[in-house]
């Protein structure tokens, strides 16, 4: 009998600790089952370049952001919100508290100016009172519940209390002792006002607000939480954590975090307030003594958190109920000094531009489907003219990005700036590399962004309208099958031409072509110095639909032309005394004299890919060429290069080939381009093998 006892007395203490999570729950779920569980963003604004209150409601709606956390409440903001549907928190500044605190008057006059002015077209839901006035100035801590009391008391008179709630949000540091979570309770110097403020909360049925961050717990107990745990990564049953005293297991640390605070309203003797994570993130950049602030860190915890949210798992304590959260923040907010990582927080820069790509996809709505599926690489905001311009040079040369449409007189090329250049170079060599994050960075110099950059009729490589543009790769001189409407650009001694693609040798007498001078418009200005004779075996490649050949003049003393392409691995400028080793790169070697040259080369390469006249045919004609920076090593004379372009990204004089208005061959002639035009692009510029000379044309402008 006294076993049957005993056993009848152990079940029964067995039943009652079994339902103890579900009875603590039960009150809370009335509260959680009026609202899905979503994910907001938190608005900061020390952001040098913040968006227009228009401007940023607009971005916000493109990311399909539902909920947002104002950090005051701006008026603009709120003016822009009304009729968008996005749900709102407004906040009280801290240097407000001690005014609203000391007047109903003054509570009733916020509420009027900045909660009823507004509402409902705005959808304002909560008032947030302060922000971790416990632990930031404890000394204002007997200001809290006045200044939440009046407040309350001023919606309660217009009629607003039912449809807006009230909090405060509270840093993590208010609850000791936190792992496991069954331990945990509030700091017992601040339990008087927790008390009174979970007393409001549970009678108003608001939430607990709470700023929790599972990266400065892992900072500071680095060893000991692991790293995985913090980032939402899956784990091994051995790495997971258990609490002993419930045996609950944590995947993450956020969860713990949450239910520590759950417990410690228990201790309390409060069950019926929810939580609401008010603020939470990962840096995305931090100092030398933040060293697990980083973009894939940023990127890998605010992806889970989100897939988190959206699953609806809950916590091992209430895995019925999954708390909202709102990421902290929406933009880097650069004007907020040290440490680093105080302006690294966001998920976009100030300009929308993304700081990292969230892979988010199939996880409810938040943010908008092309975050992932359509990005481009530009420019980023403040960076240098010269960091960029040798950011261009590599993504058009080593890099192999095609150029082609930056070049004078594409598509691309207006506005003629270095940004604008890069950003196109950039994005070409991204999306060459299959949109990988670590191919759009250029020391620094480039971002992703998800908001195509295509503008007028230049069209971006990542563009879905890019599938119908031209390139200009580099294709095998012997595949006639591919040629298709490609032309062949072909070098012999002085001359050069381009014709269509079905035939691959050149016949015709070649003449000696003069260089042009360029003004500013690009229009031919007057014949310019002859160039000396000298000849070698022709040398050429197929490339499509080729639009400039580009031309450098050196001093006149010394006759001659010289190419200027950018290749595989360098750009070089030769003239034809100086042996075929000496080659001018992009990246530059100490100068070296050489026994066949009468002068010492102005830089000397190693396995460069080259195409000089004067050379032999082992070259490629790449989509890019060198920048005028490159090009000022030689001596010019100011006079006898054009001003268009030495300031450009892409830099250099130049000569465009010019449109054909449709003039045809005759009799299968090759027929003479006087005064007139000569884009050799065009198809009626030549066919069957057959090819336009250049002729210089005196003051004509360009049709």
């Amino acid at each position: 009998m006294e076993n049957l006892k005993f056993t009848f007395f152990f079940n029964l203490i067995f039943l009652i600790i079994s339902l103890l999570p579900t009875s603590l729950s039960t009150d809370i779920k009335v509260q959680q089952s009026k609202d899905e569980p979503y994910v907001g963003v938190n608005i900061g604004t020390d952001v040098s370049n913040l968006l227009s209150p228009a401007d940023l409601v607009a971005f916000l709606q493109l990311q399909k952001i539902t909920h947002v956390r104002l950090y005051d409440a701006d008026a603009g903001i709120l003016k822009a919100l009304a009729k968008t549907k996005i749900r709102v928190i407004v906040s009280v500044p801290n240097n407000q508290l001690l005014a609203i605190g000391s007047s109903n008057v003054t509570a009733a006059t916020w509420i009027g100016r900045n909660v009823a002015a507004y509402y409902p077209y705005t959808l304002i839901t909560a008032v947030a009172v302060g922000d971790e006035v416990l632990t930031t100035i404890p000394s204002s801590a007997p200001l809290l519940m006045p200044a939440i009391e009046s407040l309350y008391s001023a919606l309660v008179a217009a009629n607003l209390h039912n449809q807006i709630k009230i909090s405060t949000p509270n840093a993590a540091s208010i609850v000791l002792d936190p792992f496991p979570p069954s331990q945990a309770f509030f700091n017992q110097t601040l339990s008087p006002v927790i008390s009174q403020l979970l007393q409001f909360l549970s009678r108003t049925q608001s939430p607990l607000m709470m700023n929790l961050y599972p990266y400065y717990v892992f900072m500071e107990n680095k060893g000991v939480v692991p790293l995985d745990n913090s980032l939402f990564k899956p784990l091994t049953p051995s790495k997971e954590m258990v609490d002993p005293n419930t045996l609950l297991h944590y995947t993450n640390v956020l969860d713990a975090m949450i239910d520590s605070v759950y417990f410690s309203m228990k201790n309390l003797n409060v069950t019926d307030v929810v939580v609401l994570v008010t603020e939470t993130g990962w840096p995305s950049k931090g100092d030398s003594k933040e060293p697990y602030a980083t973009i894939d860190n940023a990127d890998t915890y605010n992806s889970n958190l989100i897939k988190h949210v959206f699953d609806r798992s809950g916590t091992p304590l209430h895995p019925e109920i999954t708390s909202s959260v709102y990421v902290y923040e929406l933009f880097n907010e650069d004007l907020r000094s040290s440490p680093v990582s105080e302006a690294h927080w966001g998920l976009f820069y100030g300009n929308s531009t993304p700081v990292y790509l969230l892979h988010v996809s199939g996880s409810g709505t938040f943010l908008a489907n092309d975050t992932t599926n359509q990005t481009y690489c530009i420019a980023m905001d403040g960076i240098d003219a010269k960091t960029l311009q040798a950011a261009l040079d590599w993504a058009c040369g080593p890099g192999r990005a095609n150029c082609s449409e930056i070049q004078p007189g594409e598509s691309c090329y207006q506005p003629n700036n270095v940004k604008n250049h890069a950003s196109y170079a950039f994005d070409s060599y991204y999306q060459k590399e299959g949109n990988s994050p670590g191919s759009c960075d250029f020391k620094g110099a480039a971002m992703i962004t998800t908001t195509d950059p295509s503008h007028s009729s230049c069209v971006f490589p990542g563009s879905k309208k890019s599938s119908n543009n031209k390139t200009s790769q580099v294709v095998n001189s012997t595949d006639a099958s591919s040629a298709g409407t490609k032309r062949l650009i072909g070098f012999h001694g002085t001359r050069m031409s381009v014709f269509n693609a079905g035939i691959f040798i050149l016949k015709s007498s070649i003449k000696q072509s003069p260089l042009r001078k360029m003004n500013n418009n690009m229009h031919l200005q007057h014949d310019v110095t002859p160039i000396s004779k000298w000849h070698s075996p022709t040398s050429f490649r197929i490339i499509k639909s080729p639009r400039f050949l580009f031309f450098h003049l050196p001093k006149k003393t010394l006759h001659l032309i010289t190419m200027s392409w950018t290749c595989s691995k360098c750009t070089f400028i030769n003239p034809p005394f100086q042996k075929s080793s000496c080659q001018i790169c992009l990246s530059a070697q100490p100068p070296q004299s050489s026994s066949s040259s009468p002068v010492k080369p102005k830089w000397a390469c190693k396995d460069c890919t080259y195409l000089n006249p004067y050379q032999s045919t082992s070259c490629e004609i790449c989509g890019a060429r060198a920048s005028a920076s490159l090009l000022s090593i030689l001596e010019v004379d100011d006079d006898d290069i054009g001003e268009a372009n030495l300031g450009s990204s892409i830099g250099s004089v130049f000569y465009p080939l010019k449109s054909c208005n449709n003039t045809k061959r005759e009799n299968g002639e090759n027929r003479v381009l006087t005064n007139g035009g000569g884009d050799l692009d065009d198809s009626s510029c030549g066919l069957n093998g057959g090819f336009w000379d250049l002729q210089p044309r005196n003051n004509k402008k360009d049709n």
